[in-house]
């Protein structure tokens, strides 16, 4: 598993890294649709619903557009 797997978050679980000609390259395991949508969901491996919904209720009140998805 990598770094970005172990987000809390699908949209948060991003990397990127420069490759070996100095061309920036990007992992998203979960995608970029969330990210691009503002839409969060758990990445239900890695946090509880408990630990979600507080880390959505503060996101929430700085960005009251995000979409928050169970």
């Amino acid at each position: 598993m990598n770094g970005e797997q172990l987000q809390p978050t699908t949209a948060t679980a991003l990397g990127a890294r420069i490759d070996e000609v100095g061309k920036m390259q990007a992992y998203a395991p979960f995608g970029l649709n969330d990210l691009f949508s503002l839409t969060i969901r758990p990445n239900k491996k890695i946090i509880s619903e408990e630990i979600f919904y507080e880390k959505a209720n503060k996101w929430r009140a700085k960005w009251p557009e995000l979409q928050v998805v169970e």
